[in-house]
């Protein structure tokens, strides 16, 4: 699933800089920065998770999802406060 968000996130952002949408591309590559960044993400929290006690055979599922939702999230919560400062929605 990351690995085919990521792939549709770069496509996205190339098709939109192509077209001169800049602001727009530059939140797709946001989205993809995230995503890429999952890899670090998931340096992290694995070893803490096994530290914890947690066997692998659950860490490493667990950890695949807590990689890159997160990231993802964050980046949403990111676009959105750059894009509706102090909260105005379009």
């Amino acid at each position: 699933m990351l690995a085919v968000l990521w792939l549709l996130a770069m496509f996205r952002a190339m098709q939109i800089v192509m077209r001169g949408q800049i602001a727009l591309h530059q939140e797709w590559l946001i989205r993809s920065i995230a995503l890429t960044f999952a890899g670090v993400t998931l340096r992290v929290i694995l070893p803490v998770q096994l530290l914890g006690g947690i066997s692998i055979e659950v860490a490493y599922p667990v950890v695949a999802w807590l990689c890159w939702v997160p990231n993802l999230t964050v980046a949403e919560f990111v676009i959105r406060k750059s894009t509706h400062p102090q909260g105005h929605h379009a």
